[in-house]
């Protein structure tokens, strides 16, 4: 665990989840605040959710200095175009060992993807660790995912 960033005035505690070549994948220790996923009732996927806009504009100009942006935070895959993700539900159960060991199961908290089919639901983590899905309309936790550049973080983090 390591500290990087802040938002409302508390430092971001992180967890390593794994370390690929690619960097350095982290989610945020706790929930950091609580969010809807989207704020209407119309069917949309996490790129265009509300709560992906408020991640990666907000959240991440507020939360990181422009040199902390610039020098550690590596895009969450090569495909995306944004620097600020949730887990999905294969993620969520592939570190389910890690993240039950903090106190983020104290409170629901979103993932990304959806259930094949169903419009208008998401996936989320319930407070027993369990892997759900509900409207997108409900308030739940958010715990933001990152990549940190590799070389960065074995230099600063060891």
């Amino acid at each position: 665990r390591f500290e990087f960033g802040s938002y409302d005035s508390m430092p971001i505690e992180w967890i390593v989840l794994d370390v690929t070549d690619k960097g350095v994948l982290v989610i945020s220790s706790d929930i950091i605040c609580s969010n809807v996923m989207n704020d209407s009732s119309h069917e949309s996927s996490w790129e265009d959710s509300v709560l992906m806009q408020w991640l990666n504009t907000e959240f991440y100009l507020n939360a990181f200095t422009a040199e902390e942006r610039r020098d550690y935070l590596s895009r969450v895959n090569d495909n995306d175009l944004y620097q600020v993700s949730l887990l999905n539900s294969e993620q969520a159960e592939m570190y389910m060992g890690v993240i039950e060991t903090s106190s983020a199961c104290n409170e629901s908290w979103w993932l990304c993807d959806q259930p094949r089919g169903q419009r208008n639901t998401s996936y989320y983590v319930s407070e027993d660790c369990i892997i759900d899905s509900s409207s997108q309309v409900y308030v739940r936790g958010v715990r933001p995912v990152m990549i940190f550049n590799l070389d960065l973080y074995q230099t600063v983090y060891g």
